[in-house]
């Protein structure tokens, strides 16, 4: 707007131009709770924008922050995730990061400090198979098994009962690896000998099969 002396006025425009955003979000990611395998964790932040946020984009790592995995992305209105953490993820350095994107791409991200993930699942034990439905006192058994676990086993814990099960004798304790084992069958003339298979992790997690009857 110009003045004249007189006091007169007169105007004129520029032509359009853009403003553009260049404030990034802010976003701050709390620390989740120690968690287990197989479980859900609650990852959850903060996120603010001057204009608005467009999107969240959250990953995890087990190494202290050399590698991250990408998680999932939600919508920029949510402020938690229920984390479905994997059966086979077992750390004492776990984090998670997020990455919080502006309607114009700006970003910004945060990372979590460490949190632990312990495995939680027992072992599975079945297909457990004495080589004879009768067998004669002080003979050896041979039992073979398959036992797996979502981390590693540790052991394998070999009993057996004379009574289908009411008490058991502890055989013999051998290598997470084995599937097979022979022992001799103690004293006992009965229709319910049952030998039962106890396998334990490396976390320390406990999983049981049972023979049939012999």
């Amino acid at each position: 707007v110009a003045f004249d002396l007189a006091g007169n006025e007169g105007e004129g425009y520029t032509d359009l131009f853009s403003v553009t955003d260049n404030t990034p979000p802010t976003v701050n990611l709390d620390t989740p709770e120690d968690a287990v395998t197989g479980a859900l964790s609650t990852v959850s932040w903060n996120a603010n924008d001057n204009a608005g946020l467009r999107s969240h984009h959250l990953s995890f790592t087990v190494d202290g922050g050399q590698e991250f995995v990408f998680i999932d992305s939600v919508l920029a209105e949510l402020s938690s995730y229920e984390w479905q953490v994997p059966d086979s993820l077992v750390s004492g350095e776990c984090q998670i990061r997020i990455v919080s994107y502006d309607l114009v791409g700006l970003s910004d991200s945060d990372t979590s400090g460490n949190f632990t993930i312990s495995d939680g699942i027992p072992p599975v034990v079945h297909q457990i198979t004495p080589d004879s439905i009768s067998i004669p006192e002080y003979e050896d058994l041979s039992v073979t098994w398959d036992a797996t676990d979502n981390i590693g086993l540790d052991s394998i814990q070999v009993y057996y009962s004379n009574d289908g099960g009411s008490t058991f004798d502890l055989m013999g304790i051998l290598a997470g690896n084995m599937t097979q084992f022979s022992f001799t069958v103690p004293a006992g003339v009965t229709e319910s000998a049952v030998v039962k298979l106890v396998a334990v992790d490396l976390a320390g997690n406990e999983g049981e099969g049972y023979s049939d009857l012999f």
